[in-house]
């Protein structure tokens, strides 16, 4: 929702405030997907050794910290224009578009991957 939200146009004050509150509350969900995730790895029947010698596990995690990491630059500009005057519009930095539909796109893979190693496949 954050990410469609920020994607709208014009980028102003209001939606920077609604975008930091979205955001946060985005990111205490992903905590908590996270955290019930490595429960998954360390509780479940499989076993660890099944998900560190998977390589859609490493596939997973290399694009959970590769859209971690893309995320930052947008959680830096909601910080910064959350007080602008509501009616202030403000340009959306290149790339930004792009980062959040690729964090979009990333959730959908990551949720699918999960699947798939739920299901027992190995690659």
């Amino acid at each position: 929702t954050k990410n469609i939200l920020v994607l709208q146009t014009p980028f102003n004050g209001q939606l920077a405030r609604w975008a930091r509150i979205a955001d946060r509350a985005s990111g205490a969900a992903a905590g908590v997907a996270v955290l019930s995730g490595l429960a998954l790895v360390w509780l479940s029947s499989k076993g660890l050794d099944f998900y560190t010698s998977n390589g859609l596990f490493w596939l997973k995690m290399a694009l959970l910290l590769l859209a971690s990491g893309l995320i930052i630059r947008t959680k830096l500009f909601f910080r910064k224009h959350a007080g602008d005057p509501p009616k202030s519009t403000t340009p959306m930095p290149r790339g930004m578009p792009t980062i959040l539909k690729f964090d979009l796109a990333s959730l959908v893979v990551m949720a699918c991957l999960g699947v798939v190693l739920a299901s027992g496949l190995r690659w």
